[in-house]
């Protein structure tokens, strides 16, 4: 019982005086035979909080919180003030999965102490949990407040703050991290992902670096090392080689790591190396972020193996809304084979994919489905059908408006006055990657020429663009009329052109055989390969590439080049 009696002494007879880590750190070296005459003592004095606390914290260290909760409950009955003991309480509700819980706990330890910086942290750590990150970062910045050197709390702020987008922060909190100890593998890969996300790309490799210097086997940071390289593929090609061997050697380290299998098919898929690619992209049902679209069917999976003559197969949408306008193409090839097609969708693409050849029936997502023999979702049916370059099927027109909707979008039009040009410029806010694929409408208009009817095709007008767009009477927003994708097929069919970011207005526009100038970011996704003009999915596509980050000058001007002397101004 010396052990027990120095700590107590050493706090001055009050356990709320000290911080629990501290505590951890004394009592973990403690011998066995400490731990059975502390048991015994408790027995003989039931009523000692000090005691049951210590053995509370015993039993969490071994393990067991659920035992755990049961002696520090008992030694807060007997010490209600006991800070540690609501703070180890706190513990063991985290350890038994029980967030909400454990922040009451923590709360109580602030409120009895809040002098202490750890019940913060571990209060921010639960928040972090339930996504709360705003009052996560809170509960950090106070925990460092009072406790500078805590690590961990400058590693978690820069968590949470990467979650919410504030990456030179981030960077700031975790630069702090790394610094406080150099040795630990995880503040080096963090700081790497808040350099990635602040655009810091050869820092961040840099810092994947470091971190598998440390540890060789790190799966997670050669993973975000393969991004961060193949990302920084436009100053140097050879950066995807060694991009490719940083996702094999998270591949190595965790063979069953479902990320470095996505990052990897997505490489793959980019570089058009579709044998490979297309096997790898079923690995993303194994990912966290696919879990809210994953579906049970009565019916088993198919993929191309079992014969479907006379069955009944329903094609699924599974991710966006360009996906499915993508991949639905592929219901007539299933067709083919001889089975009825029932093609499920988003509600907004029901009446437009009416017109594609071979459903039977097109049934919106939420609606009841009839019985079937198999399903698919739409993006494995390239896997099924052996899809490579050389054979994606109808890269033509292959959907077609509503003629009802064709009159009704020429009169609300009127007479043509000079070539149609139909402008999107920006796409969903919500996606991960709008900041780098939409631009603002000032910067498009700089560089359209004179010559043409331009019509703003754009469904949502954000507040910074607004002005802009009243600014120019010469464009005709027509954005407010385009209630579902019927009415939008129709305003494209009346477009001579369309100049679109990279949304679902390119596969609409595409998939209705338009001419489609698409604005690419860089890097860009998958499905437009690297450094070509064209797509092999859309015959009437032509890709205006960023070749650095964040530059539109370049593939602006060369649209407007393009637009002054190869296309429509040529025209009588």
């Amino acid at each position: 019982m010396q052990e027990v009696d120095a700590l107590l002494a050493d706090m001055g007879g009050d356990a709320g005086s000290t911080e629990h880590g501290e505590v951890l750190a004394r009592v973990g070296s403690w011998p066995q035979s400490s731990w059975d005459a502390l048991a015994r003592a408790a027995i003989e004095t039931p009523a000692d909080g000090d005691l049951l606390w210590l053995l509370g914290l015993h039993a969490l260290q071994c393990g067991n919180p659920t035992e755990a909760v049961e002696l520090l409950c008992q030694a807060i009955a007997y010490c209600p003030q006991h800070a540690l003991a609501q703070t180890a309480l706190g513990q063991a509700m985290a350890a038994l999965d029980l967030p909400a819980a454990a922040i009451e706990c923590f709360a109580l330890a602030i409120t009895r102490n809040s002098d202490l910086g750890e019940p913060f942290f571990y209060r921010g750590n639960a928040l972090y949990q339930l996504g709360r990150w705003e009052a996560a970062i809170d509960d950090y910045r106070q925990a460092i407040s009072r406790r500078p050197a805590l690590m961990q709390a400058h590693n978690n702020l820069g968590l949470a703050l990467t979650r919410l987008g504030h990456h030179p922060l981030a960077v700031e909190s975790l630069s702090r991290a790394v610094e406080l100890d150099p040795d630990r593998t995880e503040p080096h890969c963090n700081l790497g992902v808040a350099l990635y996300g602040a655009g810091r790309l050869r820092e961040a490799v840099g810092s994947y670096d470091r971190a598998l210097a440390l540890e060789p086997q790190y799966a997670e940071a050669a993973n975000n090392r393969g991004n961060a390289l193949w990302d920084l593929g436009y100053e140097d090609p050879e950066r995807r080689v060694a991009a490719l061997e940083s996702y094999d050697l998270a591949i190595a380290s965790k063979p069953d790591y479902e990320e470095a299998y996505w990052n990897k098919a997505l490489a793959l898929l980019q570089t058009g190396n579709y044998a490979q690619g297309w096997a790898l992209y079923e690995w993303r049902w194994k990912r966290r972020a696919f879990a809210p679209i994953f579906r049970k069917f009565d019916c088993p999976l198919w993929l191309g193996q079992e014969p479907l003559q006379n069955k009944t197969i329903v094609l699924h949408g599974e991710q966006g809304l360009g996906d499915s306008l993508q991949f639905c193409r592929y219901a007539a090839l299933v067709q083919e084979l001889g089975a009825r097609v029932v093609l499920e969708v988003d509600s907004s693409l029901v009446a437009l994919l009416g017109s594609l050849q071979g459903p039977e029936e097109v049934i919106a997502r939420g609606a009841a489905l009839p019985p079937a023999d198999f399903h698919c979702p739409m993006l494995s049916l390239p896997l099924a059908f052996h899809t490579d370059l050389s054979n994606i099927p109808l890269t033509s027109a292959y959907l077609t408006p509503k003629p009802a909707r064709l009159m009704h979008w020429r009169q609300l039009l009127g007479p043509k006055r000079s070539p149609r040009v139909g402008l999107v410029w920006s796409g969903d806010p919500a996606h991960r990657n709008d900041h780098n694929r939409s631009l603002p409408l000032k910067t498009l208009l700089a560089y359209l020429p004179r010559g043409y009817e331009y019509i703003s095709l754009q469904k949502e007008v954000r507040e910074s663009d607004r002005a802009d767009l009243r600014a120019r009477p010469d464009i005709r927003d027509m954005g407010h009329a385009l209630t579902d994708f019927s009415e939008t097929a129709a305003a494209c069919r009346e477009m001579d052109l369309l100049i679109t970011v990279d949304t679902s207005f390119a596969h609409l526009s595409g998939a209705l055989g338009k001419p489609t100038w698409i604005l690419l970011s860089a890097p860009s996704d998958w499905r437009w390969l690297l450094d070509r003009e064209d797509s092999p999915w859309y015959d009437s596509a032509r890709l205006f590439r960023q070749h650095t980050p964040g530059d539109w000058h370049t593939p602006l001007t060369r649209m407007a080049r393009a637009l002054k002397t190869d296309w429509l101004l040529a025209e009588p």
